[in-house]
């Protein structure tokens, strides 16, 4: 799978993400292999422990008012490699409300986290189908290290369930500098399938 990106700046980069160990002549037509990619999945029956972390309260789509997604998302993935900001209908247009979560604090009710879910039929897959697919997880900077991710997808996983999903899969940069992975293994995904991001910069 190719995609062309920015970089920053007016660079322009070809991304190319394929299966680990498959991308060994990509480096021959001038592409780098840069980082790995991972799909962690876990079951949707036996579910962890949705804990409120004090000082935050939980929200979603409903109750957020409009503009509250972009300015959300491109805050708190600012930092993220290969950050691309988007816009409001791109983050949460056509999602269901209830599987876009935010924690505000309850002193003001600022944003300071988001998870976002959506259940997929992906047909012949051999995962339990549909999938809840649980995307954008991201904290602010200030919010970090108080558990409020393991929160939100806690919570979304119930939710993402209750919409009928089966099995739940997550997609995660395997060098992360914020080691999200870790704290998708606490509440119980394990690497199901990995794969490999090769790119080309051009000027």
């Amino acid at each position: 799978m190719g995609r062309p990106t920015l970089a920053g700046g007016r660079r322009s980069v070809a991304q190319v993400f394929v299966g680990k160990g498959r991308g060994h002549r990509l480096g021959d037509v001038g592409l780098e292999l840069v980082r790995p990619w991972w799909r962690m999945d876990r079951g949707i029956d036996d579910l962890p422990r949705s804990g409120a972390v004090p000082g935050y309260e939980l929200a979603d789509a409903t109750t957020m008012p409009p503009g509250s997604w972009e300015h959300m998302f491109n805050r708190t993935f600012a930092d993220h490699w290969r950050f691309a900001p988007r816009g409001e209908g791109e983050i949460v247009g056509d999602r269901t409300p209830a599987l876009c979560l935010m924690a505000v604090t309850s002193a003001g009710r600022s944003p300071a986290a988001m998870a976002i879910g959506e259940v997929e039929d992906y047909g012949e897959d051999p995962r339990p189908q549909p999938v809840g697919l649980v995307s954008s997880v991201g904290t602010l900077l200030a919010h970090r290290r108080r558990g409020l991710a393991t929160w939100l997808v806690a919570d979304l996983l119930r939710r993402l369930r209750g919409a009928g999903a089966r099995h739940a899969s997550l997609y995660v940069d395997g060098r992360s500098p914020m080691r999200a992975y870790d704290v998708y293994r606490k509440i119980g995904f394990e690497v199901a399938a990995e794969a490999e991001v090769w790119e080309a910069t051009f000027p």
